[in-house]
């Protein structure tokens, strides 16, 4: 299940402990594993500018905008292909990662080989 919301919030980079895990649905226990500033590719040629958030069970991402933010959960479950892709066509710095329904394409990540090992090592074990 892909959960995409759209409301007023604490700006993601202020929140820690068990409201970032509460933002995608997760239990406070959840634990965060990884953090990436990252920026998702929207349509028409849209860049959110937010934060990755990487948890055993979920890849969330979080784009905060004065007033409003958006949130997007993707469950390990739902992936069907995590893959190193390049931005305009050239530039190798974004993750593609599909599900059954949609493709979100992440870029302009500081460590893209670290985020993009962490998040297929994770799905592999999802998938076991």
């Amino acid at each position: 299940q892909i959960s995409i919301s759209m409301h007023p919030s604490v700006p993601s980079f202020l929140m820690r402990g068990p409201d970032l895990p509460a933002r995608f649905g997760l239990p406070s226990t959840e634990p965060l594993l990884y953090t990436y500033s990252c920026s998702l590719n929207g349509t028409p040629a849209v860049l959110h500018y937010g934060h990755l958030y990487v948890f055993p069970q979920i890849i969330g991402f979080v784009c905060d905008i004065i007033g409003s933010s958006t949130t997007i959960s993707i469950r390990f479950l739902d992936v069907v292909a995590v893959k190193k892709a390049k931005i305009l066509g050239f530039v190798p710095n974004a993750i593609q990662i599909r599900t059954r329904k949609r493709s979100f394409l992440f870029s302009y990540f500081t460590a893209r080989n670290e985020a993009f090992h962490v998040i297929s090592d994770l799905w592999s074990i999802s998938k076991a």
